[in-house]
């Protein structure tokens, strides 16, 4: 009995001494999952469900990190979120060297970029009935570190009006339009004389 009772502890040491750690990812057109088991399966530190009819907006950001002019790697944020109800669905943070093979910058950074992909076929399916229903597009500017809004653009058939943050709009007609393109971070556009 002895060396069963030595057995049996000598098992549960070791298990106590191992660490179990499991992550399923899912994502699909109606929106991503992610479960994380730590330790065993009913210890979830990670259960994301997330539907993208929940969702309003989805932001990320890269800036790439460079030492003397010299790169040395790209930070990002990835957000997934409501402007309506406040609630913030996904923030992760971190960063990759873009020099690297995509398949070796991690699982998790290319789940962030596969949702952002799922995410932009949503919203180009809702496209035209939300466009029937509210008459524009709007396109908002999110701070990350403060988790604020602000309408920035709304874009109706022929028409693209920027909203300042005192709320005052000015509207240009697409066909008095030349150009438009960002440059240096901010948007320009060129008028036809």
């Amino acid at each position: 009995m002895l060396i069963a009772g030595l057995s049996s502890g000598s098992i549960f040491a070791v298990a106590a001494n191992n660490d179990f750690t499991h992550t399923n990812l899912f994502i699909g057109i109606n929106g991503f999952a992610q479960f994380s088991f730590l330790d065993n399966r009913e210890n979830l530190p990670i259960d994301l469900d997330v539907n993208f009819n929940e969702m309003t907006d989805f932001y990320s950001h890269y800036t790439e990190v460079k030492r003397n002019y010299v790169y040395q790697q790209t930070n990002y944020v990835y957000v997934c979120l409501s402007r309506v109800t406040g609630k913030l669905f996904l923030v992760r943070e971190g960063d990759f060297k873009k020099t690297s093979d995509i398949n070796s910058q991690g699982a998790m950074l290319n789940f962030y970029r596969t949702i952002e992909k799922y995410w932009t076929v949503y919203l180009s399916d809702r496209l035209e009935s939300d466009l029937q229903r509210d008459a524009h597009i709007l396109f908002s500017l999110y701070s990350h570190e403060k988790n604020i809004f602000q309408k920035y653009i709304k874009v109706v058939i022929g028409f693209i009006t920027f909203i300042k943050p005192t709320g005052r709009e000015f509207t240009y007609k697409f066909n008095d339009i030349k150009k438009m393109y960002s440059k240096e971070g901010e948007l320009r556009i060129q008028h036809k004389f």
